[in-house]
């Protein structure tokens, strides 16, 4: 009953905004747009997206605008949510902030070793950000090198690490990326048993568990297949963190010899058991990422109706429908066909 009446709320308004995501037929129809201007054209008919694009002139849709107006889009939901949520539930919604704040940086970051790459338009941003975080947007987009980078940071919880990074003084862009994401995860799941408590952490610990055990076994799989990083190498990206992985199972994965060996390990983990049909039917451990992150928040949200479960799996869908809308605008600007998107 505490949890019905506590969650009623803020789980009902998710159920509203899940029910304006894109369904399948909508993508397809995205997808079969001639240009960038009909595809936003297109977008604009559905709730989530109708207030999207009015910045976007005709003659400037370049991808920076329209990643800033899509992330705008998912920004709003989450202000929505917090607006709705008690101070419990706001606990729980600030601790997930870091992960855009995680995004941004590793933009920013970019950006730095890149200056005449693209930029996205982080001016969008501030106003939210100023709101719910410490990071000055307009300054770190500013940075055109990693000292500056890092002095930007000083003062927030990333300054430390990202400083340890840059005096090595052999960091690459890929370090400095994989530096954020450990520390990102390490950070969570320290703090989520100081600020939350009962249900909401056994439900959280079980969501953020699955999701670093998956990350862990997609960044062995890449390290082994694109990078063919030693185990030693490969055991210093991982987030040091194993939830439904034994450390024993770890080990055997990382130093398998090769991605057959990695693929048979796999085949006697947690994760194979309870999503057997994932496993045989995904082309790659890229896409069982997707696949088994689905199952498990679809999973936790039936098992868990009044939680924070529902409102982080919404977060979830949103950022991966973000995702998808965007690789299919970008097909669509460089010609690639209906049938070739569709496979993406």
């Amino acid at each position: 009953m505490p949890g019905i009446l506590s969650y009623s709320g803020i789980v009902t308004k998710t159920k509203a905004m899940r029910s304006r995501l894109l369904g399948e037929l909508s993508f397809q129809e995205l997808q079969m747009q001639p240009s960038v201007s009909d595809a936003l054209a297109y977008l604009k008919r559905y709730p989530a997206y109708e207030r999207c694009f009015e910045d976007v002139e005709e003659g400037n849709i370049h991808r920076g605008l329209i990643e800033a107006d899509l992330s705008g889009s998912l920004y709003e939901d989450y202000s929505r949510l917090y607006r709705f949520a008690n101070m419990a539930q706001r606990k729980f919604l600030a601790l997930y902030f870091a992960h855009y704040e995680v995004l941004l940086l590793k933009h920013c970051i970019r950006n730095a070793y890149n200056p005449q790459g693209g930029s996205l338009a982080l001016d969008r941003f501030q106003a939210f950000f100023k709101k719910y975080s410490g990071l000055d947007l307009l300054i770190l987009g500013r940075c055109r090198n990693m000292r500056d980078f890092v002095e930007a940071l000083r003062g927030t919880v990333y300054h430390s690490p990202m400083k340890r990074m840059f005096d090595s003084g052999q960091a690459t862009l890929y370090d400095y990326e994989s530096c954020l994401d450990l520390f990102y995860f390490q950070y969570l799941w320290r703090q989520k048993d100081r600020i939350l408590k009962g249900n909401e952490r056994e439900v959280i610990t079980e969501n953020f568990g699955y999701q670093i055990d998956l990350l862990n076994l997609q960044w062995i799989y890449r390290a082994k297949k694109y990078y063919h990083m030693d185990s030693a190498e490969i055991y210093a990206m991982l987030i040091p963190v194993s939830y439904k992985i034994r450390e024993r199972e770890k080990r055997l994965l990382v130093e398998s010899e090769s991605l057959e060996s990695y693929m048979e390990q796999i085949q006697k983990t947690y994760y194979a058991r309870v999503a057997k049909k994932e496993l045989e039917e995904a082309s790659s451990l890229e896409k069982l990422y997707d696949r088994l992150s689905e199952k498990m928040y679809a999973v936790a949200v039936r098992q868990n109706p009044y939680s924070l479960a529902p409102v982080h799996d919404y977060l979830f869908q949103k950022e991966k429908e973000i995702r998808r809308i965007t690789t299919i605008l970008e097909c669509i600007r460089y010609g690639i066909s209906p049938s070739e998107v569709a496979a993406i």
